[in-house]
Order: structure tokens, then sequence, then C-alpha cells
């Protein structure tokens, strides 16, 4: 009889070790459960960025990564899609934002870094260029770079630098963006310009000498050679200056 109360009894011990030990691994599952998983939150914040990125730059090789989150982070399972988004104004390239929602019973809003970089050719000086120099095309080449590093901007296509003058010296694999770069002057102070005025129909020229310079589309001033009146009239092209009649 001792022996067999003593079997029910180590039955019974085992039963209850294996339930305390379940009691103690099974919250874990269940606690995993009843919250949103870190990286879940990181996907959709990274996906989004890249989906908006790519609307804006859809040329760009593009490169995103999310913050890393808060390991203590818990917030509650969403039982609905998580709905991302970004705040009016943010940036889709660089350092940005992305806003990850919860809409249901237990409702929570959390804002993600995202660092989006964005790759594309762009024109770059293949040599030092000096200021003053008008650009051709031996002057330029083309490198991929980082253009959300850059943010006095950029130029994808020759033609629309070539002519362009530079407004500083250039180093060798220097990118080029809009500020270094004026329009050629095709009208210098002191030199003869051809003045033409004139209506619909009809146009009459002569010769002035400019008291300005200017590009293409400025408004300078020119003595009429003739009457010796200061007139003032449009650069229309190189040495010449077209007044309204």
């Amino acid at each position: 009889m001792g022996g067999r109360g003593e079997r029910v009894i180590g039955y019974w011990r085992a039963i209850v070790l294996f339930s305390c030990l379940f009691a103690f691994f099974a919250p874990s599952t269940t606690f995993a459960e009843q919250f949103q998983t870190l990286a879940s939150i990181r996907k959709i914040a990274a996906d989004y960025a890249r989906g908006e990125a790519r609307q804006a730059m859809p040329a760009a090789r593009l490169e995103v990564r999310s913050a890393t989150l808060d390991s203590r982070l818990r917030l509650p399972l969403c039982q609905r899609p998580l709905r991302p988004s970004m705040p009016s104004g943010s940036s889709k390239v660089g350092h940005t934002v992305v806003s990850v929602r919860c809409i249901g019973a237990h409702s929570w809003k959390l804002y993600v870094p995202v660092d989006v970089k964005a790759r594309l050719k762009v024109l770059i000086a293949a040599q030092p260029l000096e200021r003053g120099a008008q650009v051709s095309g031996a002057m330029l080449s083309m490198a991929e770079r980082n253009v959300a590093r850059l943010p006095y901007g950029y130029f994808t296509h020759r033609n629309a630098v070539l002519g362009q003058v530079l407004r500083r010296n250039l180093s060798a694999g220097e990118v080029l963006t809009p500020g270094m770069l004026h329009p050629p002057l095709l009208v210098r102070r002191g030199q003869v310009v051809t003045l033409t005025a004139g209506a619909e129909g009809f146009s009459v020229s002569t010769q002035g000498v400019a008291l300005q310079n200017g590009e293409r589309g400025a408004l300078v001033r020119v003595r009429n050679s003739r009457s010796k009146r200061v007139v003032q009239g449009v650069v229309t092209g190189s040495g010449q200056v077209s007044v309204q009649g």
C-alpha cells in the first residue's frame, strides 16, 4: 500500500511540476501575441517611405532604413491594418518621419524616423574649373550621388548648363548646382549694340551704346547714337536690344 501511495503522490507531483512549467513559459507566447511587434511597425514605415520617394523620384536608386525602436515599447496588437502617413510638408528623401497609426479599441500612433537615400547620376566637374569659365561639354562628367544630401540642387542633363558661366571656382568631382551658374552676358557696358523698336507689322533699327551689362531677358539702358537719348530695352540676343515702340 505504501508503495502504491508513493507512486500516486509522485504522479501528482509530476503533474503539478508540469503545470508550473507550462504556466511559467506559456505567458511569454500570449504576451507576444497581445502586442504589435516593433519589426512590423518598422517595416510598414520603411515600405511607405519607399513608395513616397519612388513617386517623387522614379529614376532614383533608393535605400531606405527605419530607425531602431525602443525595445521597451508595448503597443497593443492592432486588429486592423496599420495606417502609415507622412506629416504635411515632410521631405520624401533624407531624414524624414513616418506616422504609423492603429485605429481600433486600443488606438495608438507612433512616429518612426526613416532615412531615405536617393541616388541619381548628376553633373559634376570633370576637372578643376575657374570662375568666369563658360561651361562646355568637355568640362562635365556624370556621377552617382545621394541627392538627399544636395540641398542646393543639382543637374541631371547637360543641356541645362551648357553655355552658362561659373560664379566661382570648382574642384574636380564637385557637383554643379544652380547657384554656381549664371547666364552669359550678351550685352556689355560700352558695347555698340543694335536697338530695335517697332509695333505690329513694322520695325526700325539703329545703333546705340550699352550703359549696362545684361544677359538674355535683362532690362538695360542704352544711349541712342543718333538722338543721344537714353532708352531702356530688353536684351534679346548677342548685341541685340529691343525697345518697345
